[in-house]
């Protein structure tokens, strides 16, 4: 009981348990340095993108409001997954430039912070909205820049059917 009103406490809601979290975190870095060092595959993008669009629904929670970080790192996952299907190769890679590595990167060390701090159901939350939004082939839920043309978003279809979620 509080000792102040006479109420029993109310618990916060649960974070994700640490190893659970360090295992996220193991995935998508990984799948970054498979990307970084040419030896990524159309999954380690869909990774990545998985991350970033979880991220981006969880910003307000860290009191990030600009999308264009994220929409940054969207944009350099999708010129990558872009190259890799122009490859003509039967055993493509993909490879992140120095360029895209540094719009993903400030990202993921943005999720990083959420994974300590997100209550797990708000972050389930956004892990299954970016699951079913890969998955459906829906638009990006990052909008365009307000000075960019009104011009389709590019979909995320080929990598929707390479993402997991763990």
């Amino acid at each position: 009981m509080s000792a102040r009103r006479g109420r029993k406490a109310v618990p916060s809601p649960s974070l994700m348990p640490v190893r659970q979290a360090r295992d996220v975190q193991l995935k998508y870095y990984l799948a970054l340095d498979a990307l970084c060092i040419g030896a990524g595959s159309r999954e380690s993008v869909a990774t990545l993108l998985g991350v970033v669009h979880t991220a981006y629904r969880l910003r307000e929670f860290i009191g990030v409001a600009d999308a264009q970080g994220f929409r940054a790192a969207e944009n350099a996952l999708l010129a990558c997954l872009d190259r890799l299907e122009c490859t003509a190769s039967p055993e493509p890679a993909a490879t992140l430039q120095a360029s895209e590595k540094a719009a993903v990167a400030p990202v993921l060390r943005c999720f990083d912070g959420l994974l300590e701090r997100v209550p797990m159901p708000l972050y389930l939350d956004a892990l299954l909205a970016a699951i079913a939004c890969l998955d459906a082939q829906l638009p990006s839920p990052i909008p365009p820049a307000a000075t960019e043309p009104s011009a389709p978003r590019p979909s995320t279809s080929s990598a929707a059917a390479h993402w997991s979620p763990r």
